[in-house]
């Protein structure tokens, strides 16, 4: 027989919210609408059927509703403060139950109004002072080094159940959000560097062998996709400093890329290299720098190959000139003869 809840005990109250918890959860969008729906014809209908005593105790509830409401936000401490104490005298097992019931009711609330629940804390943050938000940072920060384990363990579990979901959330906010993330990170990579490279020596000197072997045999797979990745990725850096500086030689003028170098205005080419990795490693570290054209106009120019390396041995046989003998020198003279074709072209 059916039975009214105000004729059921608290054990069939909990079994009947429970049933009917479960079987609106496992229902799919659109049968939650129509339900709803029907809930609403439903509840228009009773209304325009009440008599007057019951509107009254109607408007009753909705006031007793509103003042408790009130009530919890202006005496919010007050009760939780009471909470903790009946939870103090609780037993284990009524700990347990506490516990289920709460994470339960989180759950649905959570689901039922995210977008509502993230909307009212931004609009509350912005009201906040900065003590507020250094104060509320290090409470969070707090609760995370007591509960890390916990917390990490909640994360996998909840990012394995719902992966494609959490992908696709996390690729549409950076597709609203890609130009001030991209900034942030720079300006923070900037203001971070030796934090980077403290925390990279040490998972370099824990994890050295496994991603040794692992990207040895990612390498073997992927040879000739990496390398071809590699090519047009120092292709694009390579035009964009070549943008910067002009794509011709500042001697002669010729602007066939194929005999065109990239050289060291003040002679320093072998250090740079060894101290930033050859050419790629000085293509990346312009590339860090966010292209400074300052920097690179003071420091870099393009010649063709026959300037570069006439330019090379010039520099070369001057430095040699304080300690060459007189015979020396005569064979200096030759030698400048020789290469004489690089600068008169």
């Amino acid at each position: 027989m059916y039975k009214k809840r105000s004729d059921m005990t608290l054990e069939e109250l909990e079994i009947t919210r429970e049933k009917s918890h479960n079987g609106s959860y496992n229902l799919s969008e659109e049968k939650q609408e129509k339900k709803r729906e029907k809930n609403r014809e439903y509840q228009k209908k009773r209304r325009e059927n009440m008599t007057e005593e019951e509107k009254e105790k109607e408007k009753d509830r909705e006031y007793q509703r509103k003042k408790a409401a009130k009530n919890l936000e202006n005496n919010r401490d007050k009760i939780n403060a009471r909470r903790r104490e009946r939870r103090a005298n609780m037993t284990e097992e009524q700990k347990e139950a506490q516990r289920e019931k709460d994470r339960k009711y989180r759950k649905t609330s959570l689901e039922k109004n995210r977008d509502k629940i993230n909307e009212k804390r931004r609009e509350e943050r912005k009201s906040w002072t900065e003590e507020k938000k250094e104060a509320d940072s290090e409470r969070h920060k707090k609760y995370y080094i007591e509960h890390k384990e916990i917390i990490k363990s909640r994360s996998v579990e909840r990012y394995k159940n719902n992966k494609d979901e959490i992908n696709k959330k996390a690729k549409i906010r950076y597709e609203e959000n890609k130009e001030e993330k991209l900034s942030y990170q720079k300006e923070y990579y900037k203001n971070n560097l030796e934090k980077y490279t403290e925390y990279n020596k040490r998972r370099y000197q824990n994890k050295r062998e496994e991603d040794s072997s692992r990207k040895r045999e990612y390498y073997k797979e992927n040879k000739e996709c990496l390398i071809e990745y590699q090519m047009k990725y120092i292709n694009e850096l390579k035009n964009r400093l070549y943008e910067i500086l002009g794509a011709k030689c500042a001697i002669c003028g010729i602007e066939d890329r194929k005999f065109l170098t990239i050289d060291h205005i003040h002679d320093n080419g072998k250090q740079d290299r060894k101290e930033k990795g050859g050419l790629n490693g000085m293509l990346r570290y312009l590339k860090k720098i966010d292209w400074d054209e300052e920097y690179i106009k003071n420091n870099l120019q393009i010649l063709c190959y026959n300037h570069n390396l006439g330019k090379g041995r010039r520099i070369y046989l001057d430095k040699l000139d304080e300690e060459l003998t007189s015979e020396e020198r005569g064979n200096k003279k030759l030698l400048m003869e020789t290469f004489s074709f690089f600068w008169s072209v």
